[in-house]
Order: C-alpha cells, then structure tokens, then sequence
C-alpha cells in the first residue's frame, strides 16, 4: 500500500483520497483493503509506523556516534536521515495534517517523536559527560528543539523536493547541530 498511497500523495492530500482510490491504485478491492485496515487512519499508522521506524533507526546513527565523533561523521549520520526520510516526504505530510483530526494517529505520531527526543537527549548528555558537548545545555530541551525542528524542516524543505538540494539541507543540519552543541 506504500507506494500506491504516496503515488496518489503527489496528486492528492490524504484527507482528499477514498478507500476505493487507494484500494484501486494499490490493485486490491475495497473488501480486501477492509481485511487488513479498519479505515484510511489504521491504513496511515500502519504506513507511518513503517516509515517512522525506518526514521529512528536512521536517527539511531546519529546518536549512537561517539562522544569524540567529529563534524563529518555527524554529517555522514545526518545524510543517512536525509536520505531515509526524503522518499516518504509526502505521507509525513499526511500524518503531520492528520495529527489534529486522528487521536490514534496523534498518539503514534507523538511516541515516535518522543522516542527523537529522548535520543537526542541521550547523545547531549553522552557528549557532556565526555566533555566534547557544551555543559551548560539542558539535555531534554535541547532534544525537544532539535526534534521538532528537523521534523518541520524536513517535511517543508520536502514540499517543492526539485528545488532543494539535498547536500545543502545535510550541510545546514550538520552546521546547526554542531554549533549548538560544540
């Protein structure tokens, strides 16, 4: 159902698309899509949770760094990322204008990124006790800020992908957190 939904994504907003659009695209029938999903917010968080896995792990790279890691390693981490996350662009829209309607999406949504918050916060404090990472940060805030600024960032940066070149983005990101923290 992956491709076939972000197919139909580059045409459509999800909220716009019908069961039996995405049923017809993907090439199964409406009775089959209704075997495997409740309705098109079960079919979102089963597709999100895929992706949004795949966006940990990629983000696991970055923070699974050593402390002593320098700047072009957390560059290569955060390509991984980019490159993981930018194919899917479309269908993190799609959550992103399904968080304020979809509790159960909202809810799924917000553990992952819970999950990036905690990670990064984890690679903070790692960095301070290591003394390569800036003291005086807060840890958690510092995840949350950093969390939430790629997951905006990369989902506008994603809306016009042909004008974005995706070095620049990696560059920006690397300058951003290494300034902030070093």
């Amino acid at each position: 159902m992956l491709p076939a939904v972000e197919r139909l994504l580059e045409q459509e907003t999800y909220g716009a698309l019908t069961v039996e659009q995405m049923a017809a695209e993907a090439e199964i029938s409406r009775s089959t899509f209704y075997n495997y999903f409740e309705d098109k917010g079960d079919l979102l968080r089963a597709l999100v949770g895929d992706v949004m896995g795949a966006s940990l792990d990629a983000s696991r790279v970055w923070w699974m760094l050593p402390p002593e890691a320098d700047k072009e390693e957390l560059r290569v981490a955060l390509r991984h990322l980019v490159e993981v996350y930018r194919p899917h662009a479309l269908l993190m829209r799609a959550v992103s204008e399904s968080v304020s309607h979809d509790a159960r999406v909202r809810d799924e949504y917000l553990d992952y990124m819970a999950n990036g918050v905690a990670g990064i916060a984890g690679y903070v404090r790692s960095g301070q006790r290591a003394g390569v990472i800036r003291a005086d940060l807060d840890p958690d805030a510092v995840g949350q800020w950093l969390t939430w600024g790629f997951e905006r960032g990369l989902m506008q940066l994603s809306l016009r992908p042909e004008d974005q070149d995706p070095e620049r983005v990696v560059t920006a990101m690397t300058d951003i957190v290494w300034k902030a923290l070093h």
